[in-house]
């Protein structure tokens, strides 16, 4: 072997040291192997150079101008080349560009072309990858039904791996499951996932902090605010913000956030904003649309005066980033039908995209419209000349206590009841949905704040007559109700869920202040 080929092979070896224990020389090494292999036209060895400095970038000081550039500079050099592993690398790490950047469209593309590198060569060690990623796009696009099915489908492949307990991408898979049931507000198979966790080998990397965190997104739907705290207090002593990527604890600190508005703590969400400040740049910052959307949420709870700021830079991000972007649960159709084609599941996988074109938006409990309705408003109020909307959200006071002493098929029969009597005093202009486990929400076409106080008192008075005997609430010997709601004006500029936010804020004062009522957030009365 010559001198130059000895020096390849040393310097991708310490390369890929470097990246292992996660050290500072990957660049060095990367721009030496750079230099060589420019100076010998070595086309396969610059691309790989390329490829690498761009994942130094990306993962160690989240640099997305030079991850950008650096994988466009390694493109033309690696595109013709039969390095299958460079080429998964490189669409590995083009599709977690695409997603930092809201790009999910894109990023279902690169895994799709790492499945049909696989088909091609017979590696299948990322197919389990492949699914997962795929399902990250889901998430951040919010279709966290989607997100789940295909967080499964990959599962189903690392069970067939004896030594999937003892495998870091298995336990970061159970993190997202946990994530997208947590969303779906489904306690039960959380609980499940939490014990999954538990059962990963101890000396698998952050297995404590992603247990930890799942034990918050638990505690966070359950409303146990002590222990929320305490399962935040041990994130902050992990060794999670000692680590290098700053990527990892970008993720962490917005998934604390979000449980920390859910129980709609002040103090924990202003020192979760301090240390995102702190770890990234306001300029990255930017690139996050979750990250922003968290702060308009936090600013409609407790600092009303920089709604509009907030709304404004989260919007004007938006439409930049959403030249390139597509709503990935509508567009990412085509794409995905290529997988039935690669996968041995073939007959799981053309399911799953029938139910992607058939996108369900009704509820199969109680056969409202589910979640996705808020997707027709737009077209609705276009289509039909609508000048007030109005949204209101109801919850099951003291759900939970009726499930757990009463039992869950009660608990659907509950569900089902209240459905119905609000589907018998439903309009065209009046739209009940469910948004999942014991939340409700209604969407008012033209309706005045009178009226649609009317109509909801209404609701409660029907389902205080058929007295459904709760024993164990603590505001009534029945089930009840509490509701908030907002009404606006139409306008070019009006969002939505700027309206539904405000409703969930007013429930919260509603259940603060007793339960069994109806707040209305822009008057701050009953």
């Amino acid at each position: 072997m010559n001198k130059y080929l000895v020096f390849v092979e040393e310097k991708k070896k310490q390369i890929q040291d470097s990246v292992k224990n996660k050290s500072e020389k990957q660049l060095e090494y990367c721009m030496d192997l750079l230099e060589l292999a420019t100076k010998q036209s070595d086309d396969l060895n610059i691309g790989y150079a390329y490829v690498w400095i761009a994942d130094y970038y990306f993962y160690t000081v989240f640099d997305m101008e030079n991850t950008s550039k650096n994988l466009e500079l390694a493109y033309p050099h690696i595109i013709l080349s039969k390095d299958y592993e460079l080429l998964i690398n490189y669409y590995r790490l083009k599709g977690l560009e695409d997603e930092a950047l809201g790009n999910y469209v894109d990023k279902v593309k690169c895994y799709l072309e790492i499945l049909a590198i696989m088909k091609k060569t017979g590696i299948d060690d990322y197919y389990a990858i492949c699914y997962g990623n795929i399902a990250i796009s889901f998430q951040q696009s919010q279709d966290y039904e989607e997100g789940l099915k295909y967080c499964r489908m990959s599962e189903a492949y690392f069970k067939t791996k004896e030594d999937r307990y003892v495998n870091i991408q298995y336990l970061i898979l159970q993190n997202n499951i946990g994530d997208n049931l947590y969303h779906l507000k489904n306690i039960e198979d959380l609980e499940k996932c939490i014990e999954e966790i538990r059962k990963i080998n101890d000396e698998v990397g952050l297995k404590k902090q992603i247990l930890a965190l799942t034990l918050l997104r638990y505690n966070s739907l359950i409303k146990n605010e002590e222990r929320v705290e305490a399962s935040i207090k041990e994130l902050y002593d992990s060794e999670i913000f000692n680590h290098s990527n700053i990527i990892l604890k970008l993720e962490f600190l917005e998934r604390m956030l979000e449980c920390a508005l859910n129980i709609k703590s002040e103090t924990l969400c202003i020192q979760l904003l301090e240390k995102i400040d702190k770890i990234i740049p306001q300029k990255n910052q930017n690139i996050d649309i979750n990250l922003q959307l968290n702060k308009v949420k936090y600013s409609l709870l407790f600092d009303e005066k920089a709604v509009d700021q907030r709304y404004k830079d989260f919007y004007e991000n938006y439409k930049m980033i959403s030249r390139n972007r597509n709503d990935s649960t509508i567009n990412a159709i085509n794409n995905i039908q290529a997988i039935s084609k690669i996968n041995a599941r073939q007959k799981e996988i053309e399911e799953a995209n029938e139910s992607l074109r058939t996108e369900a938006i009704l509820d199969g409990l109680t056969g409202l419209y589910n979640r996705r309705y808020l997707n027709e408003v737009r077209k609705i109020i276009t289509e039909n000349n609508i000048s007030e909307i109005g949204m209101a959200i109801i919850d099951v006071d003291y759900f939970k206590e009726y499930n757990d002493f009463y039992g869950h098929v009660k608990g659907d029969e509950v569900l089902v009841t209240i459905a119905t009597i609000m589907k018998n005093k439903s309009t065209d202009k009046i739209i009940p949905c469910r948004y999942g486990g014991d939340e409700y929400f209604v969407i008012f076409f033209d309706k005045t704040s009178d009226e649609i106080n009317n109509w909801l008192q209404n609701i409660s008075s029907i389902l205080e007559s058929e007295n459904v005997e709760h024993l164990y609430s603590k505001c009534s010997d029945h089930i009840t109700l509490s509701m908030g709601f907002d009404v606006r004006t139409v306008a070019e500029n009006l969002n939505y869920m700027d309206i539904f936010e405000k409703a969930d804020i007013a429930v919260y004062f509603s259940k603060r202040s007793g339960r069994n009522q109806i707040m209305q957030y822009s008057k701050g009365r009953k």
